[in-house]
């Protein structure tokens, strides 16, 4: 194994005179071996002995490293120590026996303050060093001439290489005059280091002392919808501060939004479903760039915004950046940021080209300039060995592609690459200049950045190190290792280490062989781990590293994992993409290929029901029926077997609907599956709902709501929540509902559930409106409004824009309500708000047609048990319950009720009186349908007191009309909340003076 002695002469006696030199020397010469993988072994015979013994001979490069960093610790000493030699060798021989070995041989050394080689040692590194043989006695000795090396290592870094003085006094000859205006700057060039480099250089120069803020730094990171650019410029700091430097108005939009960003960077931490995350994103990140501008002009520094790699970005990321400095440039008072970015050349996207105010292209490396670095960074005359004489600088210039990595990757072994032919150079790429550094890397090296490749672009940089070294790496090593690639540009570290040359990961594998196998075998065990911990999220990039070379019994279950989260996320379009058109395609082994099946049913069923595609659904659900699940698809079985139950809940019977659930149930018991009993039990509950056992279905609510909390399930805890509040509502409990609406919406706002947020909106004007206040339910509708329009959902905005209008009529504005619902697309339910708005305007013509055409048209279809109905606002709650199993709606028995009574008051009695007898003695109307009072008074109003009509005591119909509102009055909580309920909503304060005058009350 690989063998670094130190000699120190006199050792004893410095030992006792200065101690403290010793340990001062021992300690840096342990620091700096053992961070490149070498070990300390006791001092032998007045040696201090260093072994490598996880090195193999081609393991070069931590060798020469550690000889040159001892080289510079004792030359650093040389004026305090007695004398020093330093013995390097490739040795296989136990400890004892080699320090006697290298006791031996430098016996015969006649020189102090020296590095030598052995023979095994000078065949395995020697060309990597300036070196000279020496002869003492019968033995030839190789003696390391100079620190440098020639080969694989040299002293520089690509940053170095990259640095241009006089670019970056170009940059500033740029920047300068636009300081103070609005609009980009961009900088280009084919060398992203150089680019990165003399910017950053630039900057500092410009501002200087001044930047006490800071700039906010974009990087061109992938994934999050598009907008990883954006993500990587948010910071914990700012994110802090942003609250302070916002208006009272501002304030209360970025607290609503704020969780969303703390997702984005830890989509763990956190928990979150946003189903709107790109348009939640764009106005947080908004407000946190307005903070930042305010906050660097109060410190005196000019707000920065630094773009890396703009041509990489993806366009909805430079849509939202360009939209966002277009509202800065057209808000008065706002100072624009200055936006200075870089590309690999001047054809930007368009959407950017607009904002460019300015442009500079970095030189490119000649020939001169080459050297004139080359010369600086690496050192002196020569190079490697080289002289720098001799060196064809034009050829070292043209063959890297005039890029600053490039060039240090053909310095790193130019003897190699001055062999090849004017025609190979022709044909020479970046990516095979760092291929080459790349193969000359020690073993463990290569087997690090072999797992950089996997999975550098998934995790964050602690939990990447964690996995390193899991791979048997020390951890210092690891990090030595990372900081080595990167300062020779084979990695770069923007928020996140990944590779230079992405491509190099299939070659890295075949040149590793059976290492490299049991390198992505740990790594994927790694990544499982942190799966299990809770501290990886399942990307479709996690998916193809598990589906690499794996046999994909992992597959099904990661698969079922990321599109279950779209769906909850409602990227019903990104779930669909996945489920029908990226399918894996691994040779699955049966059981695997069978729950992969399973899995792609559940989801294509689900997402079928989502869309209320009845069709597809049908199709799928044939198509399961007739796989077999084997024992290793329980994770699935269930969930196939309720969304299996979820599609006979809209089309078969209830009793089928539940066999299907209970058997789900069992399979989610056996499991001891906490959120699938959520799920189980919540499906359970909406079943005893539509047979209209209110209150029991609300037990089975509250138990699943638990349930989904004691398993972390956010989606199932919200939508327990959900169904709680739609059981309150349907039972009257219109105080409760409230206090429910209230807190759903807070939670629903921090978890980013914009969808669920505006359902609870919803609810609330709804209450209102059940209560009477009709001006805080028109509040609520038109809150609504404007939140559907800023979100782009039509069928909520139409909803909500028909429930404002009919709050205007019922407050009194009357006018402006039959304007908006006569501008509204048809539909039964903007019809029989027309209908109402006309009769209190007391036209029964224009009513009754209302009325007449609502009748006509066919309803509206039921969504999905787990999704917000939108179509009509007595979806979501009332038709939950009533008539699921008839195909019967609330909105039915409303429009023949007020047909009916508006029939009677334009003259046709006769026809009116006929159609309430129907509706209250032959319909069946359900004892829970909370209109039942006003069906009952709307009959006794026409009813007359004798004659052939007559056909139902007008009192006794009255007194039916009067129990049912006494009951709903009574599950009110709150004393206000029961006056408003009898006397300001319009037809039971009708109904209770009525009962008043007929001594009914």
């Amino acid at each position: 194994m690989y063998t670094i002695a130190v000699e120190l002469h006199g050792l004893a006696q410095l030992e006792r005179l200065h101690p403290e030199l010793t340990d001062d020397v021992r300690r840096q010469c342990i620091a700096a071996i053992e961070i490149q993988g070498g070990t300390f072994v006791e001092a032998h015979n007045g040696l201090q002995l260093f072994r490598f013994r996880k090195a193999r001979p081609e393991d070069r490069n931590a060798i020469v490293e550690c000889l040159e960093q001892v080289i510079g610790i004792l030359k650093g000493r040389e004026s305090e120590l007695a004398g020093w030699n330093i013995y390097t060798d490739y040795i296989q021989a136990r400890d004892d026996e080699v320090a006697a070995i290298i006791k031996d041989r430098l016996a015969l050394v006649s020189e102090d303050d020296c590095a030598w080689l052995g023979d095994d040692a000078n065949s395995l590194i020697g060309h990597y060093l300036q070196l000279e043989d020496v002869q003492f006695g019968n033995r030839l000795f190789h003696r390391v001439v100079r620190g440098e090396r020639s080969g694989s290592l040299p002293g520089g870094t690509v940053e170095q290489l990259a640095a241009s003085p006089s670019a970056v006094e170009s940059i500033l000859d740029v920047l300068i005059p636009t300081e103070m205006l609005s609009g980009a700057v961009l900088v280009y060039g084919e060398d992203r280091f150089a680019s990165r480099v003399n910017v950053a250089a630039a900057l500092a120069k410009l501002f200087g002392e001044s930047r006490a803020v800071g700039w906010l730094e974009f990087e061109p990171r992938e994934g999050s919808s598009g907008h990883g650019p954006l993500i990587s410029a948010l910071n914990e700091l700012h994110l802090h501060e942003t609250r302070f430097w916002l208006s009272e108005a501002e304030q209360a939009v970025w607290d609503e939004r704020v969780a969303t960003l703390h997702y984005l960077m830890h989509p763990l931490r956190d928990l979150c479903l946003p189903d709107r995350l790109s348009v939640d994103l764009v106005c947080a990140f908004e407000h946190y760039l307005a903070a930042y501008v305010r906050r660097a002009e109060a410190a005196l520094s000019p707000p920065v915004l630094l773009c890396h790699a703009i041509d990489r970005w993806p366009p909805v990321s430079i849509g939202a950046l360009a939209s966002l400095l277009t509202r800065f440039e057209e808000t008065a008072g706002q100072r624009s940021p200055l936006v200075l970015a870089t590309a690999s050349n001047a054809s930007v996207p368009s959407a950017f080209r607009s904002l460019v105010r300015d442009k500079y292209r970095l030189p490119r490396l000649t020939a001169s300039r080459v050297r004139e670095v080359a010369n600086t960074v690496c050192g002196g005359d020569t190079i490697g060995g080289v002289d720098c004489q001799t060196v064809n600088w034009e050829r070292v210039s043209r063959a890297s592609g005039h890029r600053s990595d490039s060039v240090l990757h053909y310095l790193m072994d130019s003897r190699h690459w001055d062999r090849l032919s004017e025609d190979e150079i022709a044909d020479m790429t970046p990516q095979r200049l760092a291929w080459h550094v790349v193969a000359s890397l020690d073993r463990d090296i290569q087997e690090a950045f072999l797992a950089i490749c996997y999975v550098g672009q998934l995790l964050r940089t602690d939990d990447l190190l964690e996995l390193l070294t899991d791979l048997g790496i020390d951890r210092v090593r690891v990090t030595a290792i990372i900081a080595r690639l990167r300062s020779v540009g084979i990695v770069q570290h923007g928020g996140r280490i990944v590779p230079t040359f992405p491509d190099h990961l299939t070659r890295l594998e075949v040149e590793l062989a059976e290492s490299g196998k049991t390198v992505y075998q740990r790594v994927v065990h790694g990544c499982d781990k942190l799966l299990d911990d809770g501290r990886l999220i399942v990307t479709e990039e996690l998916l193809k590293l598990f589906g690499r070379y794996e046999d994909g019994r992992h597959i099904p279950r990661l698969y079922h994992l990321l599109v279950s989260r779209l769906l909850d996320e409602r990227q019903l379009t990104e779930a669909h993409r996945l489920l029908y058109d990226t399918v894996p395609t691994n040779g699955f082994a049966e059981d695997t290929r069978l729950c992969m099946q399973a899995v792609l049913y559940t989801n294509r069923l689900r997402l079928a029901l989502l869309q209320a595609n009845l069709h597809e659904a049908e199709r799928v659900r044939a198509a399961a029926e007739r796989i077999e699940c084997t024992e290793s698809c329980d994770f699935v079985a269930a969930d196939l077997t309720l969304e299996r139950s979820r599609l006979s809940a809209r089309v078969a019977s209830g009793r089928e609907t539940l066999t299907l659930i209970k058997r789900a149930i069992m399979v989610y018991q056996d499991r001891d599956d906490q959120a699938g009993l959520a799920r189980g039990n919540l499906d359970f509950g909406l079943v005893l709902l539509a047979q209209e056992d209110v209150l029991e279905a609300r037990e089975y609510f509250q138990l699943a709501g638990k349930m989904a909390a004691s398993s972390g399930d956010l989606f199932e805890q919200v939508r327990a929540d959900v169904l709680q509040m739609t059981s309150t509502f349907i039972h009257g409990n219109f105080s409760r509902v409230l206090n429910q609406a209230a807190a759903l919406s807070e939670r629903t706002s921090k978890a980013g559930m914009r969808e669920i947020q505006l359902f609870s909106e919803f609810a609330t004007a709804r209450a209102h409106f059940e209560l009477g206040r009709y001006e805080d339910a028109a509040a609520s509708f038109e809150r609504g409004c404007s939140r559907a329009r800023f979100y782009g959902w039509k069928a909520p905005g139409d909803l909500f824009r028909r429930w404002l209008a009919r709050a205007l009529v019922y407050d009194s504005r009357t006018r402006r309500g039959i304007k908006m619902l006569s501008d509204e697309p048809e539909s039964r339910e903007s019809c029989f708000f027309l209908g109402e708005a006309w009769l209190r305007f007391s036209d029964h013509g224009k009513a009754l047609e209302a009325l007449s055409r609502a009748i006509e048209l066919p309803a509206d279809p039921r969504s999905s048990v787990e999704a917000i109905a939108w179509n009509t606002g007595y979806a979501g709650f009332e038709d939950r319950a009533i008539g699921v199993f008839d195909g019967t709606r609330v909105i039915d028995h409303q429009l023949l009720a007020l047909r009916g009574y508006v029939l009677a008051e334009s003259g046709r009695l006769e026809e009116g009186v006929q159609e309430m007898h129907r509706l209250t003695r032959e319909l069946k109307v359900s004892e829970i349908d909370p209109f039942n009072r006003l069906y009952y008074y709307l009959y006794s109003l026409i009813l007359p007191e004798s004659g052939d009509l007559n056909i139902d005591d007008r009192s006794t119909v009255l007194g039916r009309a009067v129990r049912y509102i006494q009951e709903r009055t009574s599950r009110l909580d709150k004393y206000s909340h029961k006056t408003d309920f009898l006397r300001r909503n319009y037809w039971n304060n009708r109904l209770m003076s009525h009962a008043q005058s007929s001594n009914l009350v």
